[in-house]
């Protein structure tokens, strides 16, 4: 008895310590609902973009530009509501900080009903022109999807416009024919009725802080963050480009930003145990239900699973002795009865 209560002992003692990596999951947000026009960090005009614009020349202070952009002084066009457009504008400087936001204010709009293809958001190693939105489908970073059209049906679930995201180190592809659907991060998204808003502003927060990827947005002109998804143990490392892309193929509409702010965060969270040089890290999602054994404390946790199995063994073992000694002790009662 003094054995099985010591395996409980120890089973409560390593699932608590293993769920505490897991609580950030469940904390309370602290940004949905508040103001739109509140911001919690320091701004960083070399990677921002706010009107008015100058349109003579076509460019962008500290920004590059490419394809069939169109700048004037109110929005950057990056298509027009035609076949076969592709813009993009990206930075020209890379992003020092390990903690930021990104307040998106964005339109998409366009005559027809049916339309596509939407555009996306990029923190990436290298600027490369590809199928995915228009730029490299095998892409080394972060991608956040404002998909417009559906190329196969996904369920009730997963309405367009659509927004998700993608974390990739090059080794995965963006499949444009599925809508990313094997490769959506955290297999998280929202459904975001962003098109043909009317005289009311479309907001996108993009918060990337202490690990942690989130997402909100402001459609309906309230004013206010609602949240479109949420993942941790998002790695992210310095050293990358913003950018902002968008397609159209046979579908079209225009897609146009209205400005990019860009705000560095103060976060201090950080328990990583060792020396981490945030350029030297690696784009990736580490996949909480995979991260038992494959996350920072890979090997701790590897530990702490075998012991796990071998607590469940012993229980299993002490029910099967327990059992047994009960069915011998009851077969020698009966035989007793007979004599």
């Amino acid at each position: 008895m003094k054995i099985l209560l010591t395996h409980v002992f120890l089973f409560f003692l390593f699932n608590n310590d293993i769920s505490k990596g897991l609580e950030g999951k469940n904390e309370k947000d602290k940004i949905a609902g508040t103001s739109i026009s509140e911001f919690r960090g320091y701004y960083r005009r070399d990677l921002s973009l706010t009107r008015p614009y100058h349109s003579s020349n076509l460019a962008l202070p500290h920004w590059e530009v490419m394809g069939d952009v169109e700048i004037n002084n109110n929005e950057i066009r990056l298509t027009r509501d035609e076949q076969g457009q592709s813009g993009i504008i990206y930075s020209k400087y890379p992003v020092s900080s390990r903690d930021w936001e990104i307040m998106l204010t964005f339109s998409v709009s366009g005559r027809g009903k049916l339309f596509g293809d939407g555009l996306a958001f990029w923190y990436i190693k290298d600027i490369k022109r590809g199928t995915a939105f228009g730029l490299n489908s095998k892409f080394k970073g972060l991608g956040i999807f404002l998909d417009t059209y559906a190329n196969e049906p996904h369920g009730q679930n997963t309405q367009f416009p659509y927004i998700y995201g993608m974390i990739n180190n090059g080794d995965k592809e963006y499949k444009s024919n599925e809508d990313g659907m094997s490769t959506r991060l955290g297999r998280e998204g929202c459904t975001s009725s962003f098109r043909n808003r009317d005289n009311i502003q479309t907001n996108l927060l993009i918060r990337y802080v202490g690990d942690k990827l989130s997402i909100y947005t402001d459609v309906e002109g309230e004013g206010k963050w609602n949240l479109c998804f949420s993942v941790n143990n998002v790695i992210l490392p310095t050293g990358y480009y913003f950018a902002l892309s968008s397609v159209t193929g046979d579908l079209h509409d225009y897609h146009d930003i209205i400005a990019f702010r860009m705000y560095e965060i103060d976060y201090t969270g950080r328990n990583e145990g060792k020396r981490v040089i945030p350029d030297d890290l690696i784009p990736q999602y580490l996949d909480e239900e995979k991260d038992i054994i494959h996350g920072e404390n890979g090997i701790l946790s590897f530990f702490k699973m075998l012991l796990l199995l071998f607590i469940g063994s012993a229980l299993i073992a002490l029910i099967v002795l327990f059992g047994s000694k009960y069915y011998k002790n009851h077969l020698l009662r009966e035989h007793k009865r007979f004599y």
